[in-house]
């Protein structure tokens, strides 16, 4: 569930303290610069274990700073995307300057200064996240930051509605459930910034690339793991199963062919191996992450054109062409596409 922190709990005269203090300790260390320090009122709904947050914020009039002396105490790279819910908010970021209505977000990053002034009451969603997380799956952040993405155009207004969705739940979800539709929505918004920004002709595909690639490094270092699947592997990288099986599919592929694939490398080079040659075959199966031995044979003949036993046997993969590629040893000619 949501954790909410209610500015009214605390007494009038430790109020900004208070509102200072937990917006640093949500988002990264900014400081707060309120015009009214007499009538202070503000929230802050928070809810997300991994990797990616929410946090649905409600105030009033406020400058928020991130300056380079901040950024000095605190150097945290964390990404963020701000969705304008009631009122408006002007950022700057990298001179450049961008102002929010409702129904419109804009990406920004903790690594350079940046400003937020809002000159009336207000309420924002903030999505936040590891910067690198983002950087995968949306590329070189320094290129989309401070762009407004308004609710007028086709993508922008399905990850609009989508966010505006999650902030009117935000506090009476589980948490597991606000985690699926956060990654959702950040599938959203990286289509929307596909449709809108694309700063270099092959940045998307590059994007797809870096993630197949890190996949095969999750699937390589759990293989043998019997769990792993289509949703656990998508929690691994950080992003959703439905991107997940979109990037996979660009290569023609599907999540759980990629892991079979990989288990099914590993199991040919430990047959191959005088260093497991003390294993049974039935051994190396279950060693690699399959469950049924006939299972692993059924898929092992389809890959290399030659049973486990007739494998081990001659020493040679016969009729393997390549045509069956597998994630882990063609990452970097995927990263090419």
């Amino acid at each position: 569930m949501a954790q909410i922190f209610e500015l009214s709990r605390e007494k009038p005269v430790r109020r900004v303290e208070a509102w200072q203090d937990i917006v640093s300790r949500t988002f990264v260390t900014l400081a707060c610069d309120l015009p009214d320090k007499t009538d202070v009122t503000g929230s802050i709904a928070s809810i997300g274990n991994g990797p990616i947050s929410a946090s649905l914020v409600d105030s009033v009039a406020q400058t928020v700073d991130r300056t380079r002396r901040l950024i000095r105490q605190d150097d945290a790279e964390v990404a963020l995307i701000s969705f304008q819910i009631e009122g408006e908010c002007l950022l700057q970021q990298r001179d450049r300057q961008v102002r929010l209505r409702p129904g419109d977000f804009t990406i920004y990053d903790s690594t350079s200064p940046y400003d937020l002034q809002f000159e009336e009451d207000f309420c924002q969603l903030v999505l936040h996240m590891p910067r690198d997380l983002l950087r995968r799956r949306l590329g070189p952040v320094r290129q989309i930051c401070a762009q407004r993405f308004g609710s007028d155009t086709g993508a922008n207004s399905f990850a609009g509605a989508y966010l505006k969705q999650i902030a009117l739940q935000l506090t009476s979800l589980e948490t597991a459930t606000a985690e699926h539709h956060i990654k959702t929505a950040l599938d959203l918004v990286g289509y929307a910034v596909e449709q809108n920004v694309q700063p270099c002709g092959h940045d998307v595909r590059r994007q797809s690339a870096a993630i197949r690639e890190q996949v095969a490094q999750v699937i390589s270092k759990h293989f043998r793991d019997d769990q792993l699947s289509t949703p656990s592997l998508a929690r691994a990288v950080g992003i959703s199963s439905r991107r997940l099986q979109e990037v996979c599919a660009e290569v023609g592929t599907t999540p759980m062919n990629a892991i079979w694939d990989i288990r099914l490398e590993k199991a040919s080079d430990m047959l191959r191996s005088p260093a497991f040659a003390h294993l049974s075959i039935t051994d190396i199966c279950f060693a690699c992450g399959f469950g049924d031995s006939s299972q692993f044979s059924r898929r092992y003949k389809t890959m290399y054109g030659v049973t486990p036993r007739e494998d081990r046997k001659s020493g040679y993969r016969n009729g393997f062409s390549g045509s069956v590629q597998t994630l882990s040893k063609s990452a970097g000619r995927f990263q090419r596409r």
